[in-house]
């Protein structure tokens, strides 16, 4: 083997544990893959289905009557989309019954259910509707300006989940 063969032997085994050393060191160096979870997005979404699947249900109240006792008010709201809504006086004659389609609009910055209100719309009515937000298991129905109704009579506006 003559000096020129054995140096180029020399440099090939430093040139190869060099490269090898190099890739050791960046396999080591680099993180593994973490596997990726939901976006705050993609569980904002998921608990807004959540809650729009828990709306359907009976729900119950006594609402405030001027000339009598209270409403008694029983609310039939469908997995389908659509209620019924059935008064009576307490107290005095006179029932009525109102039909619609009801939806849940959440706040555009909503990453919960914070900000969801349900809206009501009749529809064989002149009225224009109206809205209630969830507050446990029961709706708290707003006032024609869409705000909670406040002052002694606040939690009579509280229908209640059977």
């Amino acid at each position: 083997m003559t000096i020129l063969s054995h140096l180029n032997l020399r440099f090939a085994s430093r040139l190869l544990c060099t490269v090898g050393a190099a890739g050791l060191l960046a396999a080591c160096s680099s993180e593994p893959e973490q596997p990726k979870g939901p976006t705050p997005e993609e569980i904002a979404k998921e608990a807004q289905g959540a809650f729009v699947a828990s709306v359907p249900g009976v729900y119950e109240g006594v609402l405030p009557c001027a000339d009598c006792s209270g409403i008694r008010t029983e609310l039939y709201v469908r997995a389908k989309g659509s209620y019924t809504r059935v008064s009576h006086y307490e107290g005095k004659e006179g029932s009525w019954e109102e039909a619609g389609v009801w939806r849940v609009e959440f706040a555009p910055d909503a990453q919960t259910i914070e900000g969801a209100t349900v809206i009501f719309e009749p529809v064989l009515s002149d009225d224009t509707g109206w809205k209630a937000v969830p507050q446990g298991p029961a709706l708290r129905l707003l006032d024609r300006e869409g705000k909670p109704v406040e002052g002694a009579l606040a939690e009579d506006y509280v229908l209640r989940k059977n």
